[in-house]
């Protein structure tokens, strides 16, 4: 008996029977017909055509819309252009007016501020010369140059003196705006600052060789307190390990090849501490007493180094070995601690003086270690040389992030976080401070913290603590950074300083995918009785327009469209603005000019903009 079954059709409805026969077994499978085969092909390909017309459909529709969407956006982006060119007059003419308040009038108070200064200084009746006198300066250098056989507690004296006309030399350089200062006064402050540090070199060599003529005269301290100072000095030196583990240096040997790769580049690196003048002096004739006479020879030339290694001595050997063999030197070892009020965030770099060639250098310093808890280095060097500590003028740059937030009426705090610590600068009307630094390990900075000083004060203090946080003009070749438009970011600064009353800024993710022409920040109003950090608005600015940005910091790729209700404006200042109440812009309006200036050059001179 035979039996046939029916099986599911595919979906070009193939048809198929089996057949069973009697015994269990399956018979030969039927063959489709040519005219079935053809139909079935016939249907595969006008689904195939269907499936296809349906997809371009859609495609056409997708696209159509997309650019129907673009076509929107672009009306829309235009008419927001056009309105903005409607208010740009209005809008340059409130800014500029803001920025006259706030920018002229402050410029006017540090000229009147300058100006009062320079008839102090006229005023002054010290008897100290006015170092932007010519004739003032060149009438003091001359006249110490001649004065002889200086003891060292005059010198000294008188260092202080000069070290404070120096530094003032160096305020005004910094404090004078350019257009102020001419360049042949910039020359002739050069030069004076030049003058008075060869004179200051000078006048320490005669006042230590005059203190070297008079050391016979130290005899009289107790035998009990030289011997127990030679054992303290034996005690820590350990003459025995000493001498087993310095290397040797032949006396005769090639002078090796300049290196310029151990030349230190002070664009990229500044010292810190301090110059350690380490020399090897020749004890002077000392002055004898003959009944009623002092008798003292006079040497010329004055402070004599000695020579080391030296050039000529050859040994007399004994019998056993050659005669005229070269004596061998051991390197000088130097180990002391460093400077309390400086910080270093890695291990110092050492260099020495070079008077040839006019440089600092790297090379004949060795066997360098550095301990970090107890803040000592010591090294070893070939001869006695003037050497100094350095350290990366850029350790803090670029920056990780970095805030401003108001404190209060003409009160701010400025944040930057560096990949070693936190710095908080405070601001007060015209005045900043170090108001904290998580730097513990590092080393301390009591005598700047809380002190409060105006910005270029500020600056200089925290760079010669090693807390460098200001760029220099070519600090982009050291620095890993996306370099932004100096027009666009000076502009920012400023209205960012007009805002910074009542509005916070911050850090921006995307302000390093703006490109060279639009820098990208965050923004909110500042509210006194809460602090979120998930209400930051995204603004773009690019000197010419600004605008808030529709996506957000957490979004996954950077959009300049605009959200709805929003609009151009012709600055920073008026886009923030827009969103805002009246009393707020009267509180911006109100704010003290000298606030707002002490903001801007903070601002300016850290380039978080940039360097962040």
């Amino acid at each position: 008996m035979t039996e046939l079954v029916w099986l599911d059709e595919t979906w070009w409805r193939t048809e198929r029977f089996i057949c069973l026969s009697s015994k269990g077994g399956p018979k030969k499978k039927g063959k489709l017909s040519k005219a079935e085969r053809l139909r079935l092909l016939k249907e595969e390909e006008d689904q195939r055509l269907r499936e296809k017309e349906e997809a371009r459909l859609k495609a056409e529709q997708i696209e159509a819309e997309k650019l129907e969407k673009e076509r929107l956006e672009k009306e829309e982006r235009e008419r927001l252009e056009a309105k903005e060119l409607e208010h740009r007059e209005e809008e340059l003419t409130e800014l500029d007016l803001l920025l006259k308040n706030k920018f002229a009038v402050a410029e006017e108070w540090k000229s009147e501020l300058r100006a009062q200064a320079k008839w102090e200084r006229y005023m002054k009746c010290d008897g100290s010369p006015d170092p932007t006198v010519l004739h003032e300066i060149n009438t003091f250098i001359s006249l110490w140059r001649e004065v002889q056989n200086e003891d060292i507690q005059s010198v000294l004296c008188k260092s202080n003196l000069v070290i404070n006309l120096i530094q003032e030399l160096e305020f005004l350089l910094l404090d004078t705006p350019s257009h102020v200062l001419s360049e042949n006064e910039v020359i002739q402050y050069k030069g004076t600052i030049l003058d008075l540090q060869a004179l200051l070199g000078n006048k320490c060599n005669e006042g230590t060789d005059h203190l070297l003529k008079s050391a016979i005269s130290f005899n009289s301290i107790a035998r009990e307190a030289v011997n127990e100072g030679l054992q303290q000095t034996k005690s820590e030196i350990h003459p025995e390990e000493f001498a087993v583990s310095l290397h040797s240096l032949p006396l005769q040997s090639e002078q090796e090849e300049v290196i310029d790769d151990d030349v230190v580049d002070l664009r990229q690196f500044t010292p810190l501490g301090g110059v350690y003048y380490f020399d090897l002096l020749k004890l002077p004739p000392q002055r004898k007493q003959l009944k009623e006479w002092s008798i003292l020879q006079l040497l010329e030339g004055g402070l004599q180094t000695f020579p080391y290694p030296m050039e000529t001595l050859q040994t007399t050997t004994p019998r056993y070995e050659k005669e005229g063999e070269i004596i061998t030197f051991p390197l000088v070892g130097v180990s002391f601690k460093l400077p309390e009020d400086v910080i270093f965030f890695e291990e110092p770099q050492v260099a020495r003086w070079d008077p040839k060639g006019k440089n600092w250098r790297t090379d004949y310093i060795t066997n360098k270690t550095y301990y970090i808890e107890d803040k000592k280095i010591s090294f070893k060097m070939n001869s006695f040389y003037t050497f100094t500590l350095f350290q990366n003028a850029h350790i803090n740059m670029p920056y990780l992030s970095w805030e401003l937030r108001p404190e209060g009426m003409n009160a701010a705090m400025f944040t930057i976080t560096s990949a070693f610590t936190d710095f908080q600068l405070e601001i007060k009307d015209n005045q900043c401070r170090l108001n904290c630094l998580s730097a513990e390990g590092y080393g301390s900075v009591s005598h700047i913290l809380k002190n409060w000083m105006t910005p270029i004060t500020l600056k200089t203090a925290l760079k010669k603590a090693g807390l460098n946080l200001f760029p220099a003009e070519d600090s982009d070749k050291f620095v890993s950074i996306i370099k932004k438009n100096n027009q666009v970011e000076k502009a920012a600064y400023e209205q960012m300083a007009l805002l910074s009353p009542c509005y916070c800024f911050s850090w921006s993710k995307w302000n390093a995918e703006s490109g060279y022409e639009n820098v990208v920040l965050k923004v909110k109003e500042f509210s006194k009785t809460e602090y979120k950090d998930d209400i930051w608005l995204l603004y773009m600015f690019n000197g010419c327009r600004a605008q808030r940005l529709k996506i957000t910091e957490s979004s996954e790729i950077f959009s300049d469209n605009i959200p709805e209700n929003c609009e151009f404006h012709s600055s920073l200042f008026h886009a923030v603005k827009a969103h805002t109440n009246d009393t707020t812009v009267e509180d911006i309006k109100i704010s003290h000019y000298k606030f707002i200036d002490c903001v801007y050059q903070l601002l300016e001179s850290t380039k978080v903009l940039t360097y962040s």
